[in-house]
């Protein structure tokens, strides 16, 4: 046999065993090869990169709008606890003022203009306790009826009832030329209740509104030590259910 004839063997040889590993192999389904080929990589890594991509900045966007809505609602919170505390001083201090002339029994025209800013303080306050409850509700995110609310119409409106009755029948008394003594035990005590009551009312709206969404333990208790703060010192005037 010469080395062509060998040659041609070799190579006929070397075909078959070709042939035949291609047809014994497994085939590889549809899947497989485009999974195993080097661009599949690519795309995949394409593909997931685009997806966490767009979670992720939907995550930090959602974070970010959540954060500017708590900043609003807190900055909107001291505004109304501005306008709400700007109503509450302004009553106590014009009926400071009135019992003060009445206390010293001063001129006619001094005690006529304080008894003006009074009846001016008086009635914005009046006009306006419905929407200074509303806003309370919503700086404590209560949906009906809460107990802040409850201390504001119910204690404090008391003591400012109090003290409004019994300035105005000096007033009168005055004007009329009645006898009419002065109490300042009495006097002392119903606006240093109204003082008591306004500060606590304001310092726990405060509160609540600078820890909106704040659920942390400490920021629980605090909230928790102003409605105990609110209880000892703006107290309700005890009543009377029993039937008789």
């Amino acid at each position: 046999m010469n080395d062509e004839n060998i040659d041609k063997l070799i190579t006929d040889e070397v075909l078959r065993i070709r042939i035949g590993k291609i047809f014994n192999e497994p085939k590889k389904s549809k899947w497989e090869r485009i999974f195993s080929h080097p661009l599949s990589i690519v795309i995949v890594g394409f593909l997931l990169t685009g997806i966490i991509g767009t979670g992720l900045s939907y995550y930090i966007n959602s974070n970010q709008l959540k954060g500017q809505e708590i900043k609003a609602r807190k900055e909107n919170g001291i505004l109304a606890i501005n306008k709400i505390s700007e109503m509450m001083y302004q009553r106590y201090t014009a009926a400071a003022l009135l019992a003060s002339s009445l206390k010293r029994n001063s001129a006619v025209e001094e005690l006529k203009e304080r008894k003006k800013m009074y009846d001016d303080a008086y009635f914005r306050w009046n006009t306006n306790i419905l929407i200074i409850e509303l806003t309370v509700r919503g700086l404590t995110s209560d949906t009906v009826y809460s107990k802040i609310e409850g201390k504001i119409e119910h204690c404090l409106k008391d003591h400012f009832s109090n003290i409004d009755q019994y300035l105005t029948d000096g007033y009168d008394a005055r004007l009329e030329k009645r006898t009419w003594q002065y109490d300042s035990t009495f006097a002392k005590n119903e606006l240093q209740d109204c003082l008591n009551c306004s500060y606590t009312i304001i310092n726990y709206l405060w509160i609540r509104a600078n820890l909106y969404d704040n659920q942390k333990y400490e920021s629980l208790q605090v909230i928790k030590d102003a409605e105990n703060d609110l209880d000892k010192r703006c107290p309700c005037k005890e009543v009377n259910n029993e039937v008789d």
